[in-house]
């Protein structure tokens, strides 16, 4: 079994790319996308507000009509802010999207061998650690990209001689952060899509 965790807000053709490398790659394993719980806000506002200084904070508070505090009760407000909008990507979302890509690109045989499932702990990984001791595996990879090479959320699957990491290669020029940008600002997100998918299939 491979399992392939990540956020996937959105997935987009870098994701896909990855699906496809690891089903050539590994043709007699089935693959298990699992996606995180956690939705993602399109507005850029919203990332790294924690290394914002204070000023920056109060500007965005005035922005978005909302009083100022401290700085850390006033992120929190920021944050709930986004969220009351409903400007942002949820699991749900992300799922629909990864069954399009799946239903429209692939052959019956590579789709029978993926299952998509949103993650029912806190984080994929934990919930793949979960998964493992629910079941037995003859063989178990993990997917790992490249730009999270040094993420600690791994250390702990590392002891289970079991797993096998397998590290995918960062696809350049892409990355959810920038489709989020692109759909808040209502920009073409065509390039980001897989090849075969536009904005109107989704």
């Amino acid at each position: 079994m491979i399992f392939y965790p990540g956020s996937f807000k959105p997935p987009h053709k870098g994701h896909f790319n990855n699906l496809k490398y690891l089903l050539k790659k590994f043709p007699n394993e089935n693959i298990l996308i699992i996606i995180s719980k956690k939705a993602r806000p399109l507005n850029p506002d919203f990332y790294d507000l924690e290394k914002q200084n204070s000023d920056k904070i109060k500007e965005l508070c005035i922005k978005y009509n909302l009083k100022y505090t401290t700085k850390l009760d006033s992120i929190k407000l920021i944050k709930e802010y986004y969220i009351n909008k409903k400007e942002y990507i949820s699991d749900k979302e992300s799922e629909k999207l990864w069954k399009v890509y799946v239903s429209k690109l692939l052959n019956t045989n590579e789709q029978k061998r993926i299952k998509i499932m949103i993650s029912y702990l806190n984080s994929p990984i934990l919930t793949i650690m979960s998964l493992i001791k629910q079941k037995s595996y003859n063989k178990i990879y993990l997917v790992k990209s490249s730009k999270n090479s040094n993420n600690k959320r791994f250390d702990s699957l590392k002891s289970n001689k079991k797993i096998k990491i397998i590290i995918i290669p960062e696809t350049k020029n892409i990355d959810s952060k920038k489709v989020r940008e692109n759909l808040y600002k209502k920009e073409n997100i065509n390039k980001y899509l897989p090849n075969g998918i536009t904005k109107k299939n989704i």
